[in-house]
């Protein structure tokens, strides 16, 4: 039999020994015979590759534009998140805002990329301000304001505010129930009670509320998800009220707040409960319920892998995963909750249970030097510590 495969310019005609390509040019036709081995591209089944479009990639607030059909026309002007690309289909899967009904499939050509939201001005007095009752749905994007640090890999710094509104009264409200922050600078106690500010939205709101976090993060600029990695990876000491001596080892007397600790490394475990129920209640709840919503999950976790400190992320939720075995305060509470997390940001991983002790020590040896950079973040990686 004889197979036809069109390409651009030229035409492939697969004969059962031989293959030849030929090309009309301006100066005639020219054919030449090339053996079997020479071409692997070579078969009557063979399906084209698309190469995965420049322009998008997972994680993207995009435009929807331009649709013809009758439904389509619907979505004309909505903002959505591009989840990922299925080459086959030749279409990104994406996330429409607002509709709670799975995603849809899009050609490059019908997405506008959205200019991401700058970061605050650097005298921005009103920063993050956010009132629940005035703000509406734009709380959300309102409090991620205050999801800023000083980098010192970038000419920003974040304003100074007087800390008050919604995000101030998450915050406060964790005083109140007993954790000591005294050892948090200005814009980490800021970035907390963000945190718990989106988490406790999320968790009344359920998806609507958790959609719209992940627009809001995902809409503005890159430093706002480096930020929301260091609420797990680069933390000062929280203990209960006026109780010193549940500092860790790792906490010196001098370097109790997290200006002392090197940015690009973790901060000591600490397994206080105050410790616990500001991290429970805060960024764990957060991606908990992101968690819960594949539709829009997965461009989070896209989002997340080109951070510079995505392995600093998955460290910590695996030496959670870790000291649950040990039976430590933050592995029982934090444990089971960082392997779900683990299980949607992997999903060839499916199901992780409770780890192992051989597991758990390998983890807590090796987890710094097997996911060493955000590169060495891989499902084979993970596998190797957890014993999968």
């Amino acid at each position: 039999g004889v197979a036809f495969l069109s390409v651009p310019g030229w035409r492939l005609v697969h004969h059962a020994r031989s293959q030849v390509f030929s090309r009309k040019g301006i100066r005639g036709r020219r054919q030449h015979q090339i053996p079997r081995s020479a071409c692997p591209l070579v078969h009557p089944t063979m399906t084209r590759l698309t190469p995965q479009p420049p322009n998008l990639q997972p994680g993207t607030v995009a435009e929807v534009h331009s649709l013809k059909s009758i439904a389509g026309k619907k979505l004309n002007g909505k903002k959505c998140l591009v989840v990922r690309f299925d080459p086959d289909a030749d279409r990104w899967e994406c996330c429409i805002e607002q509709e709670f009904a799975g995603t849809s499939a899009l050609k490059e050509t019908n997405l506008r990329p959205l200019q991401r939201q700058p970061l605050p001005a650097e005298n921005a007095r009103r920063r993050g301000f956010a009132d629940i009752n005035r703000d509406g749905r734009g709380i959300i994007k309102k409090l991620v304001e205050l999801l800023v640090w000083n980098d010192p890999e970038q000419d920003y710094k974040p304003s100074d505010i007087i800390f008050t509104g919604y995000a101030y009264m998450a915050f406060d409200r964790m005083v109140q129930m007993g954790a000591d922050f005294q050892h948090f600078l200005s814009d980490q106690m800021e970035q907390a009670g963000t945190c718990l500010a989106i988490a406790n939205l999320c968790k009344q709101a359920g998806e609507a509320s958790t959609e719209n976090s992940v627009f809001s993060l995902l809409g503005g600029d890159p430093m706002h998800v480096d930020v929301l990695l260091q609420q797990f990876y680069w933390t000062g000491a929280i203990t209960e009220e006026n109780d010193m001596q549940q500092l860790n080892v790792g906490f010196e007397v001098c370097q109790r707040n997290y200006s002392g600790f090197d940015p690009h490394k973790l901060t000591p475990d600490q397994d206080s409960s105050a410790y616990c129920m500001v991290m429970k209640e805060g960024p764990v709840l957060w991606l908990s319920m992101v968690a819960r919503y594949n539709n829009f999950s997965r461009a989070m976790w896209a989002a997340f892998g080109r951070s510079k400190f995505y392995h600093l992320f998955v460290q910590r939720l695996l030496r959670w995963a870790a000291r649950e075995t040990k039976r430590t305060k933050d592995g029982i509470a934090l444990g089971g909750k960082a392997r779900k997390i683990l299980c949607s940001m992997f999903p060839a991983l499916k199901q992780i249970r409770a780890l192992s002790e051989k597991a758990s020590a390998r983890v807590l040896e090796e987890g710094g030097s097997v996911l060493s950079e955000p590169s060495k973040v891989t499902t084979e990686n993970l596998k190797i510590l957890l014993g999968c």
